[in-house]
């Protein structure tokens, strides 16, 4: 697990360790989980642009889920705002429209969509472990290529 020395907190030049953060230890959790999960535990599925992007949005996700904060990198930062993102996926302004654009360019970036409609679909279905076990369970049976197919088990979901 990677974890990483923050230099600013509020703007002051500060060494701030986000191994105290919550939803920074969740996040990084959640890659090994997800890395497992994804493509039959191949670990080399969620390498590009979308697809690592997914990785990045269920880190985000799952760590912020647990917190019930939908804020990432908080404490670390010292920003209750955004924390280490742009927005926080409970207000997020990203389309789809920002990845074809190039406007989310980046895993982290195309993570912020990713969490930011996993944090959606949690609000409409307004309970956090059936929301947690759906994410789970989807991963589990993405193949080697999770983009497309997972977009569409989230958004059709019958079994909840």
């Amino acid at each position: 697990m990677q974890m990483f020395l923050f230099t600013s907190r509020n703007g002051a030049a500060l060494r701030q360790d986000s191994d105290f953060d919550g939803s920074v230890v969740y996040h990084e959790n959640t890659h090994g989980l997800s890395n497992r999960l994804v493509g039959g535990g191949a670990t080399t599925c969620l390498g590009g642009l979308q697809s690592g992007g997914m990785g990045e949005g269920w880190g985000d996700f799952m760590g912020s889920s647990f917190r019930n904060d939908p804020v990432v990198g908080a404490y670390a930062t010292g920003n209750t705002t955004v924390g280490i993102r742009r927005a926080s996926m409970a207000n997020s302004p990203f389309t789809y429209t920002d990845v074809q654009n190039g406007n989310l360019g980046e895993v982290h970036a195309v993570g912020e969509l990713w969490a930011a409609v996993l944090w959606d679909v949690r609000k409409v279905i307004l309970e956090v472990e059936i929301t947690l076990r759906l994410v789970a369970e989807r991963d589990a049976e993405n193949e080697t290529s999770p983009v497309h197919r997972a977009r569409v088990r989230y958004c059709t979901a019958e079994q909840v």
